[in-house]
């Protein structure tokens, strides 16, 4: 018998809303006085992975995702000092739970299982 269930949260629970897509991208650059190709935010993204797998040893922390995010506001042009910045406002945005939506089917699930008596977890690697 089953006993507990394991959620991830992005794209499984919760959809993220446009302040952590390509729009939110556009206008934190623009605060930080940086120009972003927005267009470009897939492969920067691929890009700033593939240079973060050829370090071995990194610990999965905060300062890995703004490493990560600010390697993507470089890819789409930001190569700005305001760049750093921009990454480190981008990473607490991923913090706060207004910037997603569950989705319409996710509370009727999880009151299912709950009903079944199924531990629930959350789990995310952000």
């Amino acid at each position: 018998m089953v006993q507990a269930v394991l959620f991830d949260v992005d794209f499984t629970l919760a959809l993220p809303g446009p302040e952590l897509g390509p729009d939110g991208y556009l206008r934190l650059g623009e605060r930080h006085g940086l120009t972003l190709d927005v267009s470009s935010l897939d492969d920067a993204r691929d890009r700033a992975f593939r240079e973060l797998q050829r370090k071995p040893g990194l610990v999965h922390d905060e300062d890995l995702w703004i490493a990560f995010t600010e390697l993507m506001i470089r890819g789409m042009g930001g190569d700005a000092d305001g760049a750093r910045a921009c990454a480190v406002d981008m990473v607490e945005r991923w913090t706060r739970h207004e910037n997603f939506t569950l989705y319409d089917d996710v509370l009727p699930v999880l009151e299912k299982l709950r009903g079944h008596g199924c531990k629930l977890g959350l789990i995310s690697n952000g």
